[in-house]
């Protein structure tokens, strides 16, 4: 029988869900799977429990720590939420980065391919891809908060003005 020990929270999956490292009784390498599916028993084993399914234990990776989530401390939807949030969201793309380089070398150095590694390589480069879409993304809306913080200095009587004024010198 397998048991699953708890090392440590692992921050949030793409769907915002918790995620938690935990480590098997059978001596495999730690690995990531929800918090949710871990307190409810779900998650029983690495793999190595199932009938049939005696996986070869593979060999430990070292990567670097999982650094929590943070959350901003700047109202939503301000300038200074849009900049607290590209920063952060960029300094964890070049972690992401780094990681994948990590692999890289890991996948070069080994003799025979090992899928895990493969897999964990190409999760990383998904990520990379999904936060530089969020940062574009941010960054449309920063842009689009700045606008509107420029339209907002006129009155709505000035912008009126302005409208009959356009209206008139078409005509």
């Amino acid at each position: 029988m397998t048991i699953l020990t708890l090392v440590t929270d692992a921050g949030l999956n793409k769907h915002k869900q918790r995620l938690v490292l935990v480590q098997c009784s059978c001596g495999s390498p730690a690995f990531i799977c929800r918090k949710d599916s871990f307190e409810q028993g779900r998650t029983k084993s690495c793999g190595c429990s199932r009938p049939g399914k005696q996986k070869p234990k593979p060999t430990p990776v070292t990567a670097p720590p999982i650094t929590p989530e943070v959350v901003s401390t700047f109202e939503r939807g301000t300038i200074a939420y849009f900049d607290d949030e590209i920063s952060r969201k960029e300094a964890a793309l070049i972690s992401n980065e780094n990681h994948i380089r990590f692999l890289e070398l890991e996948i070069a150095q080994q003799d025979e391919t090992n899928l895990d590694t493969l897999k964990k390589r190409k999760a990383e480069a998904t990520s990379a891809n999904d936060l530089r879409q969020e940062i574009s993304h941010l960054r449309m809306e920063k842009a689009n908060a700045e606008t509107a913080v420029k339209k907002d200095d006129k009155s709505a009587a000035d912008i009126t003005r302005e409208r009959i004024a356009a209206l008139k010198g078409r005509r």
